[in-house]
């Protein structure tokens, strides 16, 4: 039974594979890496609604400030309810590295400054794709800890149960 189990999702895994790399070369220009998702889109979309007008260019500036301060409206949300903690001061990080990665992203010129080649620009939009992640799991992953220190021995059904609602 877990042979056939293993065969199908080995069937499925291998499908999702295979899509995914058809959609990749035929999306080359709008999805340069996996690293990059979703900065490298909306730095696009921004720079396109930008460019299209002055109404436009205040509505991609209104949406960058916006989607670049929600950490710190969480930030500012968990601090209305309770206490913060070392950890909490790494959503004030995501949101600075936000503004700066999604600037880069909606002017690409500034990439290709340092470098000539395309591959170095998608280099580099992963690079900075992966800066927004890795704050964004290190907040994770102490708050987790944090969450499993204080734990006593009785209650780790009900810190499993918060964590997952936590975190969805």
């Amino acid at each position: 039974m877990k042979q056939n189990i293993l065969v199908w999702l080995l069937a499925i895994e291998a499908t999702i594979c295979v899509i995914l790399s058809f959609i990749q070369i035929s999306f080359a220009n709008i999805f340069s890496s996996v690293m990059a998702f979703p900065f490298d889109q909306f730095g696009l979309g921004l720079r396109t609604l930008s460019l299209s007008s002055t109404v436009g260019n205040i509505a991609a500036v209104v949406f960058y400030i916006a989607f670049c301060s929600l950490p710190f409206v969480a930030l500012f949300a968990i601090w209305k309810k309770r206490k913060l903690n070392a950890e909490d001061s790494l959503l004030g990080l995501l949101g600075v590295v936000l503004f700066v990665v999604l600037y880069l992203m909606i002017n690409p010129y500034l990439i290709e400054m340092f470098s000539a080649s395309a591959a170095a620009q998608t280099f580099g939009k992963s690079m900075l794709g992966s800066m927004v992640y890795s704050v964004l799991c290190g907040y994770f992953v102490l708050r987790v800890l944090r969450i499993f220190l204080l734990a006593t021995r009785q209650n780790w059904n009900t810190i499993w149960l918060s964590c997952s609602i936590y975190f969805l």
